[in-house]
């Protein structure tokens, strides 16, 4: 079974996890945040489709 994960948040765990996701399963499909800039800094660092 093949998760879509998704973060909410950009700060230093979201940044752990998303990491995590890439290095070992899949990575994350979405990224929210209330900061619309950081999220799209945030996606393309952990390789994430949507921001």
């Amino acid at each position: 079974m093949k998760y879509k994960w998704g973060i909410i948040g950009t700060g230093y765990i979201a940044g752990r996890m998303a990491a995590n996701l890439r290095d070992h399963y899949s990575p994350a499909v979405a990224v929210a945040a209330r900061n619309h800039d950081k999220t799209k800094k945030f996606a393309p660092k952990y390789q994430i489709q949507q921001a």
